[in-house]
């Protein structure tokens, strides 16, 4: 039987590994992270995505493919001199157009054209992420919203469809639904007190704004609900208003201004023309359609209401889920195909 200091020797070791095991998964649970640490652990499976989007060298559609030449077209309108909303008319803004024609600068008049959109918004929405999510949740929960994030912008399918229906058709809701993620965990979740930044936040929340406008009009409209109910719920953002109100005011101001009325009437006339779905038998089907979602959200926001009432929140955390439930509806009443919407995409806070 051995010693007593021989036991020693092996028990302190091992318990050193045990503790070392803890803090490390301490650190990725609880731990903080720079949003420089954030992105270069995201880039890994970005670069992946970006690695298998360019390997077949060919450009697939098994879905909706007539929305893919639909942008084709639209770019190829640009890429002649045409000017959107001008020369040819459409309610979707001018970005999703102008990402493809920038394909066709660089790779030539293909269809591989249109994967120039999502390789070049990968890089501001890994860094829009990166630095809204490294200043309010610990390393590893960031990394996975950052990668969340990156990945919608890249894949080639629409969120809900299946794995293998390859199709770039509505890339723009994709896009949208990613800059909206962003924009909501940014005003629903604060930061923490060594994290916060005044007037970064409202940067980071302008150019989102900017972007969604020129992008659909549909998720603009989500992002500027979403600000407004953040000043009203949240103390983080409410403390900062008056930076907020600016950057919405300067949003705003630019969209009214003589270069968009073009646009603007486009989407009157969208939304005066029968487009827009206001019917409520549309809405009731389209809700028993899609009741799986709507129960997941309905038991989110009962279930964090309990929690309130409980006395494990000190704020009523259910009214930001709603808020986001409620804009995931509002788009999603909007877009061709309402299974398409990622309805996990609101944060709870």
């Amino acid at each position: 039987m051995p010693d007593r200091p021989a036991m020693e020797e092996v028990v302190t070791p091992r318990r050193s590994a045990d503790t070392l095991h803890r803090s490390r998964v301490d650190r990725l649970l609880f731990g903080t992270a720079s949003a420089r640490q954030v992105a270069g652990w995201a880039c890994l499976p970005a670069l992946a995505g970006v690695a298998m989007l360019m390997a077949p060298g060919r450009l697939f559609s098994r879905e909706m493919t007539w929305d893919l030449l639909y942008n084709l077209e639209g770019a190829w309108h640009l890429h002649n001199g045409h000017v959107a909303h001008v020369d040819f008319h459409t309610p979707l803004g001018a970005l999703a157009f102008e990402l493809t024609r920038m394909g066709f600068a660089i790779a030539g008049a293909v269809p591989q054209a249109a994967l120039a959109g999502p390789l070049i918004l990968l890089v501001p929405a890994l860094a829009a992420a990166a630095l809204v999510a490294a200043r309010r949740l610990p390393l590893l929960p960031a990394v996975v919203f950052t990668v969340y994030v990156t990945l919608l912008v890249l894949m080639p399918a629409n969120a809900g469809d299946s794995p293998n229906a390859y199709s770039l058709a509505m890339s723009y809701n994709r896009w949208g639904w990613s800059a909206l993620t962003v924009l909501c965990l940014g005003l629903f979740v604060p930061p923490r007190p060594a994290g916060e930044r005044p007037w970064l936040d409202p940067l980071i929340g302008g150019a989102l704004l900017v972007f969604l406008f020129y992008l659909k009009s549909t998720y603009v409209v989500a992002g500027y609900g979403a600000v407004a109910a953040a000043v009203v719920l949240m103390a983080h953002v409410r403390r900062h208003w008056p930076r907020w109100l600016a950057l919405a005011g300067a949003t705003i101001a630019n969209a009214v201004l003589p270069h968009n009325h073009a646009y603007l009437a486009d989407i009157w006339m969208a939304a005066t023309s029968g487009q827009a779905r206001v019917d409520v038998a549309y809405q009731i089907l389209s809700f028993v359609a899609n009741r799986g979602e709507f129960a997941l959200n309905g038991v989110a926001v009962l279930f964090l209401v309990w929690l309130w009432q409980r006395g494990a929140t000190e704020r009523p955390t259910s009214l930001p889920r709603w808020w986001c439930s409620a804009s995931a509806c509002w788009c999603s009443r909007r877009t061709r195909r309402s299974a398409t919407c990622p309805w996990r995409w609101s944060p709870s806070s």
